[in-house]
């Protein structure tokens, strides 16, 4: 839209309001250094931002941050149950990606015991307490991709 891209100069204001406690520039920074889009990439640099703004209740950051955990990207291990709880956290504020992610989690006894009733059995999938069926059949392969049962 006539806007030149410069990620150097993204990252450099996403790094200022980081350094501020700003949680959408942590955030931001985050994704640069996991991206290398404008720095040098760096997965634990990433993490550290991703959980410094998850902390401050950002959904966007907690649901970045579960996906470090779940595929072991940035962290010392997979860690299904901080992949679990990352989602309650987004769950519990609403966010429908989060829901149908920690469903998901119950679904597969991923990080939190096995329980389907939890999430209602099928009806689940068809999008009634998950929302649009569109989001949720992303968020379904997207968990399936990261337990490696990708359809």
């Amino acid at each position: 839209d006539g806007v030149a891209h410069d990620e150097k100069k993204a990252a450099r204001l996403f790094r200022k309001e980081a350094r501020q406690g700003l949680a959408e520039a942590q955030h931001g920074l985050g994704y640069c250094f996991l991206n290398g889009a404008g720095v040098v990439h760096d997965e634990e640099e990433a993490v550290k931002l991703y959980r410094l703004a998850a902390e401050q209740g950002l959904v966007d950051a907690q649901i970045a941050l579960v996906s470090c955990y779940a595929q072991g990207t940035g962290v010392l291990a997979q860690n299904d149950e901080e992949a679990a709880r990352l989602y309650r956290l987004a769950a519990e504020q609403g966010d429908t990606h989060g829901q149908n992610s920690l469903g998901c989690c119950y679904w597969l006894g991923k990080g939190v015991p096995l329980d389907q009733r939890w999430v209602g059995g099928e009806d689940f999938w068809a999008g009634g307490r998950a929302g649009p069926r569109s989001r949720t059949e992303r968020s379904r392969h997207q968990l399936r991709a990261w337990l490696g049962r990708a359809s």
